[in-house]
């Protein structure tokens, strides 16, 4: 199994320090490959942060893995893929509240507390290493996503002049739609509003004629996973994530 740690351009450019990332993509159920994950990590002297990321449910045993290293790799995330079918001539849903689509060019600060609100369960906000980064980088994520850089709209519900409700869309690979980021307002919960902005989005497919949809959210996040699921989408991948600080790197 080959094994290589690939530099992150944009973390490393966020955090102000190289980071890395492993990807493992079957078991270690060999010695071979548990010795390689070893030496890769203890060789990973230029980077201060690895993400490893192990594809699968057996991804959770990964920590026996990394003994023998000067610092433990911990379980922040276990990132979970979600996806639907799109149906682009089948009959239209309609939100049970009215979403409309966000046009203008500032974030507004209702806006900004609910995409802070949509990372509850990031890894970069339970690291509490990576705690002071949490907030700009959402802050990043959704002022690029209404300028157009991360998404191709952000939908939205207001009340009373404050957006309550909202979610990201794109177009991703020719006929795939994708959610970026989705909150609810906590005042606001348990009104379906959540429901409305997936019915939202589905129309939002429909209208470009995309056949597919996809989701990603952390399996921990046990509401949105019911939610996602209730509307259709189902479980395709998941991926659970490592942190390894590295003691020894270079500086």
């Amino acid at each position: 199994m080959s094994m290589t740690i690939e530099p992150l351009e944009w973390d490393s450019l966020l955090f102000g320090w190289p980071v890395g990332q492993l990807m493992i993509h079957a078991p270690l159920d060999d010695a071979g490959s548990a010795r390689q994950l070893r030496e890769q990590l203890l060789d990973a002297r230029r980077y201060r942060l690895v993400y490893v990321l192990a594809e699968g449910h057996w991804g959770d045993s990964l920590e026996q893995y990394c003994d023998h290293l000067p610092a433990p790799a911990r379980c922040y995330d276990r990132k979970v893929v979600l996806a639907k079918v799109i149906n682009p001539t089948g009959p239209a849903v309609q939100p049970a509240w009215q979403i409309i689509r966000y046009q203008q060019p500032h974030v507004p600060d209702s806006l900004l507390q609910l995409a802070l609100a949509s990372g509850e369960y990031s890894r970069f906000r339970l690291d509490p290493l990576l705690q002071e980064f949490y907030e700009p980088m959402y802050r990043t994520w959704i002022e690029k996503s209404v300028s157009g850089q991360l998404a191709d709209d952000v939908l939205v519900r207001f009340e009373q002049q404050e957006i309550v409700a909202f979610v990201t869309v794109s177009k991703i690979d020719g006929a795939c739609g994708q959610i970026g980021l989705m909150a609810v307002s906590p005042s606001h919960r348990g009104r379906g509003l959540a429901t409305s902005l997936l019915r939202a989005a589905d129309r939002w497919y429909e209208e470009r004629e995309l056949t597919r949809a996809t989701v990603k959210t952390q399996l921990a996040n046990t509401p949105a996973c019911r939610l996602y699921e209730k509307a259709g989408y189902r479980v395709e991948t998941i991926t659970t994530i490592y942190h390894y600080w590295n003691p020894c790197r270079a500086d």
